[in-house]
């Protein structure tokens, strides 16, 4: 992934054309040595043996001694020897030297012919054809023009060969410098397409050592690094563990040190499949920096929740209008129907006395629900926050569950209390935490009570759970129920401002938007975890924070 693959292309190209003079040099000087050094050595000693056979042949009419013993007949048949010629007229023999025997011819040497310094020389004895008696030593000088002719045919030959392989090894050059032009091309690409990706892009052996990198990784991690020691997963395994098992799916890892200590990352890891790494395990890991992503993703959250915020902020000054102009004429309405209830139970007949108390009663009751409703507006609109106090969680749980105990018991609810006396005391609005037990309570209560409009639930089988319990440095409060459970799409918005699944007269769903706001008032931790059909558990952590010393605690 660096680039020292791209800076050796020169030095690449330049030995290919050393390499190639070299083999070039090697086969020339191959050739010329062996046609030189053996083909021509050979090629003359066969001309040699070629001659020789060549004046046994047409020398046998010189064996025979009257002939010799004449010196007319002696030039005669030399002359005829002479003679012989090849198609292109050119004499086989040049000259011929004869040296008689004297003990049998006296006569001095003979010589007819040419003399000639490059011609084969061809000794033979001359003997008598009747009686075998050596009559003379014969000398023929025999042409080369044969030779010489076979000698150039041949370098001619070797030559075009030569060509022709030079010209063979001259495409093969350059068709190899084509194919590592295009394969240098393609690297450059490659490396190009390297060098423009922001993400971190590393190679680790498996031991976690970085052994390449891109040139983005390098600016922030040094080569041959310790992966384990610069980033930690967020969630789940170690490094060491997640580079064995192949992790393709990308877990989110955060910087230990380095330019992006701190920040987030999202991190992949796949096995190389290459030859240019050996067969001891390298992977290719990918890391994509999305602090800055998760920075927007925050601020665009923040700006969402003030622009809720600010129309929360609106309905509750518009709630508050509403509720102190409706509270008058519905105290003039009570008191109203307070006077008649008083006026039906001293006038009428037992029989219309029993209906008008009734009715009276319907517009009481109708009266104070619409009261309730009106303090659950004012109390969810109020969004400022009220002097907080140290208490004791555990007593604010036995003031909530005080006001329905007695009305689930009837209802056949069973209240569970798995409390912890010993968690932290939490400094918070007495009346506020208590207000969110009670909205929980009743939102289980409802989740029950509509499960047990279906034939299968068992109304004794019904309860509600609440734990206490203390989290490291959190302190835990669940409200749990085995109702009708909510599908994914209710749990995404039942903490909604007026949100509901019941029906007009049984809410207007601001009890759980209390909770949340309650919840982010004081920095909770609120979770829903719901199953249709089998029930739904509200989890609020806060945090704890070390006991007062010196401040009053509300007992």
């Amino acid at each position: 992934m660096n680039n020292k693959p791209v800076d050796t292309t020169h030095l690449t190209q330049t030995k290919l054309g050393l390499g190639f003079i070299a083999i070039s040099l090697l086969v020339m000087t191959a050739s010329l040595i062996y046609f030189f050094q053996v083909l021509q050595p050979r090629l003359l000693q066969e001309a040699q043996d070629q001659a020789t056979l060549l004046v046994n042949n047409i020398a046998s009419p010189l064996a025979d001694y009257d002939l010799l013993s004449d010196q007319h007949q002696t030039s005669l048949a030399t002359s005829l020897l002479l003679l012989y010629n090849d198609d292109n007229q050119q004499p086989f023999i040049k000259a011929i030297k004869l040296e008689f025997n004297p003990g049998l011819i006296d006569k001095p040497p003979l010589f007819d012919g040419q003399a000639c310094t490059n011609c084969f020389k061809v000794s033979i004895p001359i003997f008598d054809k009747n009686t075998a008696m050596l009559l003379a030593n014969a000398k023929f000088l025999v042409n080369p023009i044969n030779y010489q002719r076979l000698i150039s045919d041949l370098k001619n030959k070797l030559l075009i060969t030569l060509l022709l392989i030079l010209f063979l090894l001259l495409a093969f050059w350059l068709l190899l410098k084509n194919l590592l032009q295009q394969l240098i091309n393609a690297q450059q690409h490659n490396q190009s397409i390297l060098n423009s990706i922001e993400d971190l892009l590393l190679i680790i052996n498996s031991k976690g050592i970085i052994v390449d990198q891109n040139p983005s990784a390098s600016k922030v991690i040094p080569l041959q690094s310790n992966l384990n020691s610069l980033i930690q997963p967020l969630h789940g395994q170690p490094i060491d563990t997640l580079i064995h098992k192949n992790q393709t799916s990308p877990i989110e890892v955060r910087f230990k040190k380095g330019l992006y200590y701190g920040q987030i990352g999202l991190m992949t890891i796949s096995r190389v499949q290459s030859h240019l790494y050996d067969h001891q395990g390298y992977y290719i890991v990918l890391i994509k920096n999305i602090q800055a992503l998760r920075s927007a993703q925050a601020e665009l959250k923040h700006q969402t929740e003030m622009a809720h915020l600010s129309r929360l902020r609106t309905l509750g000054e518009m709630a508050s209008g509403i509720a102190h102009e409706v509270k008058q004429p519905l105290a003039v309405i009570r008191l109203g129907a307070e006077g008649l209830q008083s006026l039906h139970q001293q006038a009428w007949s037992t029989k219309n006395n029993q209906f008008a108390l009734e009715l009276d009663q319907t517009i009481i009751e109708q009266v104070d629900r619409a009261d309730k409703i009106v303090r659950n507006i004012r109390s969810f609109a109020r969004l400022e926050q009220a002097p907080a106090e140290w208490v004791k969680v555990p007593d604010v749980i036995e003031s909530a569950i005080g006001f329905v105990k007695q009305a689930y018991r009837l209802d056949k609810i069973k209240l569970i209390e798995e409390i912890d006396y010993n968690v932290p005391l939490l400094f918070i609005e007495y009346h506020k935490l208590e207000q969110l037990l009670v909205n929980l309570i009743a939102n289980a209560k409802d989740a029950i009570q509509h499960k047990s409009l279906t034939n299968t639930f068992d109304t004794s089988q019904a309860w509600i759970k609440i734990r206490l319990f203390r989290e490291t440095d959190k302190t835990t409060l669940e409200v749990e129920d085995n109702g009708c459970g909510m599908t994914p799409q209710q749990q995404a918005q039942c903490l909604m401002p007026f949100y509901t699944t019941k029906s007009t007269d049984e809410g207007v769903g601001i009890g759980l938007a209390i909770v949340k706001n309650v919840a982010d008032l004081y920095d909770a931790e609120l979770t829903v975890e719901s199953k249709v059909g089998e029930g739904t558990c509200f989890r609020l952590s806060f945090n704890s924070p070390a006991n007062p010393t010196t401040a009053d605690v509300r007992v």
